[in-house]
């Protein structure tokens, strides 16, 4: 019971955290920016980063918050990264009046919202899918995207006759290397408020922790297994995209771990009574990947991760040494070792921590995690395993 008490203490912490670590979405994230005024003026200042619908502007970091709509402004931005520029409902066809993001601007511009895409030439056109369609081909059948979007690029590309349109998936990137291409072939000054950005940035990172284990095995009693406390260490890779969405990144470690779980197990058989000493040795390499949000900026933010993990390159071993009491006093003692059948480690994880960015390309990391996995099949137990991880992991991101 004491067992059980930890782990959903340690589970309701962890729960307690990422709540907290969620609020935090609410705080502002000012960073410098412009406002750009009817007038055509330009206010220089910061701008929340977190709230993109509106443009919150502050002229210091510590000056009153000024809101502006998109219809009292012509747009605003923020230094070497986006700009959000402000069109009435009727030219948008979206219930009120927004800011659209502007990916690129030239002859034929491209601008997104949300999960639609606008191109402007002399005026605004939402880019639109269309209608899907069931398509059936001898006994199979398959939905085909609508690719409306298509003839609107046929026709404002027509003076370059572009290639391959037909194949331009609805996509930022794919759309915007259009738009790209047309400007280039129409001899267009092009402005790219992201261009500074990439496309994908991937980053390395070595990190090292304490993990603390239960083990749960079929037809024993829970918290029979004294807790496991080893070391944990290994590398990461995370991937994003600036140009899309800075905050989201895709992410995968290889971590190695080495555990040995030991319980004592008693029962009795009419007046037999038999003391089951039951070792686990575990070492293998566990592959957790999953997505992480960052809350702020990548200068000092507090992030989510998530996702599910499986095993590789595993060697475990179990030892029973089992004592049985008989009437007369004698003792008999049995030793059974066997190496596991199959080794493979299916679960889901989550973590909440905290990275501050400390040179211009290195960051420093500390989080905390949560796991639950269905781990081994012993040949001894005849059902598969449930192990609890909790445990702290730090290091470093380039």
């Amino acid at each position: 019971m004491n067992q059980f008490l930890k782990s959903f203490f340690s589970l309701g912490l962890l729960a307690g955290l990422t709540i907290s670590f969620s609020l935090i979405l609410a705080q502002p994230d000012f960073r410098p920016g412009y406002v750009v005024r009817l007038q055509g003026d330009t206010l220089h200042g910061f701008i929340n980063y977190s709230h993109l619908e509106i443009c919150e502007f502050r002229e210091n970091k510590r000056s009153a918050v000024k809101l502006y709509k998109p219809q009292e402004i012509k747009g605003y931005g923020f230094i070497n990264s986006r700009f959000y520029e402000s069109f009435s409902s009727s030219a948008t066809k979206l219930p009120e009046s927004v800011f659209l993001e502007l990916v690129q601007s030239g002859k034929l511009s491209l601008y997104a919202y949300e999960h639609y895409f606008f191109v402007k030439k002399d005026t605004l056109i939402r880019l639109d899918k269309g209608e899907q369609k069931r398509v059936e081909i001898g006994n199979r059948a398959f939905v085909q995207e609508g690719k409306s979007y298509i003839g609107i690029l046929n026709l404002l590309t027509s003076d370059c006759m572009l290639e391959n349109l037909s194949k331009v998936r609805y996509t930022q990137r794919e759309i915007s290397d259009v738009i790209e291409k047309y400007n280039a072939c129409s001899g267009s000054e092009v402005f790219i408020p992201k261009n500074s950005l990439p496309w994908i940035s991937p980053r390395l990172s070595l990190a090292s922790g304490f993990n603390n284990s239960l083990l749960s095995l079929p037809g024993y009693p829970a918290g029979m297994f004294n807790p496991a406390k080893y070391a944990i260490y290994g590398l990461g890779l995370s991937v994003n995209s600036p140009r899309l969405n800075e905050k989201i990144a895709i992410v995968a470690s290889g971590l190695f771990t080495s555990s040995i779980y030991q319980g004592l197990y008693t029962s009795k058989e009419g007046s037999i009574t038999s003391n089951k000493d039951i070792i686990i040795n575990s070492s293998f390499l566990k592959i957790p990947f999953g997505v992480k949000y960052s809350l702020l900026s990548e200068l000092a933010t507090p992030y989510i991760k998530g996702g599910i993990s499986v095993s590789a390159f595993s060697r475990t071993f179990s030892k029973t040494i089992e004592e049985k009491m008989l009437t007369n006093g004698d003792v008999q003692t049995y030793l059974e070792k066997s190496e596991v059948e199959s080794f493979y480690l299916t679960g889901y994880w989550v973590s909440v921590g905290y990275e501050r960015r400390i040179l211009r390309k290195l960051s420093v990391f500390a989080e905390g995690y949560f796991e639950k996995a269905t781990v081994f099949k012993i040949v001894n137990f005849a059902e598969d395993s449930n192990v609890t991880n909790f445990g702290l992991l730090v290091g470093v991101t380039y």
